[in-house]
């Protein structure tokens, strides 16, 4: 899955275990939304408007 490739090449090793785990939070998020939204998980597929979506879909949740 690409958020573990991506986890891999620019965190772990560089943050803290406490950091990774956040950020691999975030990155699971990230792609159940992308999954559930534009049926697969081709990151170089997703737009900037597609990413801005993201951000206002997390500012609505709280």
């Amino acid at each position: 899955m690409w958020t573990e490739r991506w986890l891999d090449l620019a965190v772990r090793g560089v943050r803290s275990p406490e950091v990774t785990a956040k950020v691999g939070r975030h990155l699971e998020r990230v792609h159940g939304w992308v999954i559930a939204g534009l049926g697969h998980e081709r990151v170089s597929a997703i737009t900037a408007r597609e990413m801005a979506a993201w951000r206002d879909h997390l500012a609505a949740a709280g």
